[in-house]
């Protein structure tokens, strides 16, 4: 009786839990200093829960967030997903741990905080596999950087047009002054 009384428990607090967390990533296995992607999710019923996502800090764990996406909110009547997605990357080699991340909720009808954790990832972070067998090349010299041709009629096109207010300034201007000392000359004579 206890075993069955324990386990109808269970399954009534399963169906209960209206907020479901979760961190997932696209692979396990990268190579040091590659982008990955972190994604965080929360599937919760609106009518009954307000859902607070985590603030993460611009780096934890040895990785680095290089991009955050806006929330995406996915709406239905009784069944809600907002998602997040993060470009992280790590410069360490070895096994790393994406932490557990905690949302915050709020029961809407009962005023009860909760915190919901998804579960912790392990990640591999590879180095670069060096054939130690051929003999090393050497560094490359410093090069000359050649600029390209839209570069270059960007500045050409520039000091045209800036040319040609100049230009445009002095005619106007010159017009105007010698208009004026005419006009004062004409005057002066009367």
């Amino acid at each position: 009786y206890f075993l069955l009384f324990n386990l109808l428990l269970w399954a009534n607090a399963m169906q209960s839990q209206d907020v479901h967390v979760k961190a997932s990533i696209d692979k396990n296995n990268f190579l040091i200093g590659d982008a990955m992607q972190l994604t965080l999710s929360a599937s919760y019923n609106p009518l009954k829960y307000s859902v607070r996502f985590p603030i993460l800090n611009d780096t934890f764990n040895h990785f680095e967030i290089i991009e955050k996406s806006k929330i995406d909110t996915l709406l239905a009547r009784e069944n809600s997903t907002i998602i997040q997605k993060y470009t992280i990357t790590n410069f360490d080699s070895g096994v790393w741990q994406i932490p557990s991340f905690s949302f915050q909720t709020k029961s809407l009808q009962a005023g009860v905080d909760s915190t919901f954790n998804t579960d912790s990832i392990l990640v591999n972070i590879n180095t670069v596999v060096v054939d130690t067998s051929k003999p090393f090349k050497p560094i490359f010299g410093i090069r000359k950087a050649t600029m390209p041709l839209s570069e270059i009629l960007k500045y050409v096109i520039g000091a045209i047009i800036v040319l040609a207010i100049i230009i445009f300034g002095m005619y106007y201007f010159i017009k105007k002054r010698l208009f004026e000392w005419n006009s004062v000359r004409i005057l002066y004579r009367e």
